[in-house]
């Protein structure tokens, strides 16, 4: 379909480029012709010259002086232009005959999905600057679902890049250089840089193909970059709102503590002061919790340690109820809520990229979450056994004697799984274990046992 004759005998480069990209054939066979002869012109078929001086035959004229990777790359995108845009009216003559239109229509189908899939975006537009064709790339980088058609190119470029793409546009007509850069103005206001080049669909009809050097990955980077930002925004004004809720609170639970002391009551006055200090102590927890949160979604892993090493000493100290006040998720509140059985048998030193602090404050809101929410049975019973292969380090917190309905399982690690929050794990601790484990790099998951829940914890292979 893409005929192609081509007589170059000083550019024997451009001619084995062609070759690979369009079928070359003899002049009788061509939809276009690559020469440097102006002799050889057709009107039948889109002429490209290479030649000092314009021959004003009607032919696409490029001069020969320029280097020889633009004169390469003007004849392929010349030549790319041609076949995707104008080929079609070759076969205007079947429209009327059966099937014809079907035809017409698929191959018109066809050269859309050539436009769409190209890497960088394309826009059509005559000589007034109305569009009357973009690509789906054009329309990601203008971030607008809106049918551009008959919109105007020059109302999203700023003012200096309008004048720069009609000097490109008066030197496409004249088969001279006709690259730009500029601004775009996207459909939100925003400025992109741009780059890219005019080319001329035909001498005589004034409409202008633009295409525009691939930005999206640009864009996205920019997008990306900006998510980024918002993130840090919110992540530091919940770290300063969370911090001033908490000395608000600290101080009322000083005052409450003073009326407390200072009120005479019986066992049910005592009974409604527990409750008062419980949520209060949930409200501590949740405050306490969220800035866990917050911090466990962008800290950075700074040291190189034996994860082995670091776990053992952190569960035995745990299970002798060495547990301090810093970094504990308030697991010191609830050190008569459970005991340890653990197993190092199967382990080995096993080196990570990692952060202490917050590998610490994962174990400890496994053990924690677990005690408030399963706060009705006997003290707990948990298992941990450390086990090391070529590949991973795991990390088995078996917990006895415990069971919990489907959804609560499913929700432990996500609890937005739910519609109805009455359906989800309450307990956030468990997602900032979760989260911590999959900043290093590591894998998590709950799971029912015999008589009990398993959590599992798989950090990666060590570092060479």
């Amino acid at each position: 379909m893409r005929h192609v004759y081509v007589n170059l005998p000083h550019y024997e480069g451009i001619t084995n480029e062609l070759n690979e990209h369009f079928k070359l054939c003899s002049i009788n066979e061509a939809h276009a012709i690559v020469t440097e002869f102006p002799d050889e012109y057709s009107p039948s078929c889109f002429v490209i010259i290479i030649k000092d001086k314009d021959p004003h035959n009607g032919s696409y004229f490029i001069n020969n002086s320029s280097d020889i990777e633009t004169i390469k790359t003007s004849v392929k995108a010349s030549l790319d232009t041609f076949f995707m845009t104008k080929i079609a009216g070759k076969y205007s003559p079947y429209m009327e005959k059966e099937g014809g239109v079907q035809r017409i229509s698929y191959f018109m189908n066809k050269l859309e999905h050539i436009l769409n899939t190209s890497p960088e975006s394309i826009v059509e537009i005559d000589l007034t600057g109305n569009i009357f064709f973009y690509n789906r790339k054009f329309a990601k980088v203008y971030q607008c679902d809106d049918f551009l058609i008959e919109e105007n190119i020059f109302k999203m470029l700023d003012e200096n890049t309008v004048t720069e793409v009609k000097r490109c546009m008066g030197a496409a007509l004249q088969g001279t250089d006709s690259n730009f850069s500029g601004k775009l103005i996207n459909k939100k206001g925003e400025n992109i840089s741009i780059a890219g080049h005019v080319i001329a669909l035909s001498d005589d009809s004034y409409n202008f193909e633009i295409i525009f050097d691939d930005i999206t990955t640009k864009i996205t980077k920019i997008l990306q970059m900006r998510k980024i930002e918002e993130q840090s925004i919110v992540a530091g004004f919940s770290r300063h709102l969370s911090h001033n809720v908490m000395n608000a609170l600290t101080a009322a639970g000083g005052f409450i503590r003073q009326i407390k002391a200072k009120t005479e009551y019986d066992a049910h006055m005592q009974n409604l002061w527990k409750i008062v200090d419980n949520k209060l102590l949930l409200i501590e927890e949740i405050i306490a919790g969220y800035n866990d949160y917050t911090h466990a979604t962008s800290f950075k892993l700074t040291e190189n340690i034996d994860i082995n090493e670091f776990m053992s000493q952190l569960i035995v100290s745990l299970a002798e109820k060495n547990v301090d006040r810093n970094f504990t998720a308030y697991l010191y509140k609830f050190i008569d809520g459970y005991n340890i059985e653990y197993d190092f048998s199967e382990s080995r030193s096993f080196h990570i990229l990692s952060n202490k602090m917050f590998l610490k404050l994962a174990v400890c809101y496994i053990l924690k979450d677990n005690i408030r929410y399963f706060f009705n049975s006997n003290t707990l019973h948990f298992k941990i056994k450390l086990s090391t292969n070529s590949d991973y380090f795991t990390m088995q917190i078996d917990l006895d004697g415990v069971d919990a309905p489907d959804y609560i399982i499913d929700s432990m690690f996500i609890p937005w799984k739910h519609n109805a929050l009455s359906q989800s794990f309450d307990y956030w601790g468990i997602v900032i274990a979760e989260t911590i484990v999959e900043r290093h790099h590591g894998k998590s998951k709950v799971e029912r046992i015999d008589n009990g829940l398993r959590f599992t914890f798989e950090f990666k292979e060590p570092l060479s």
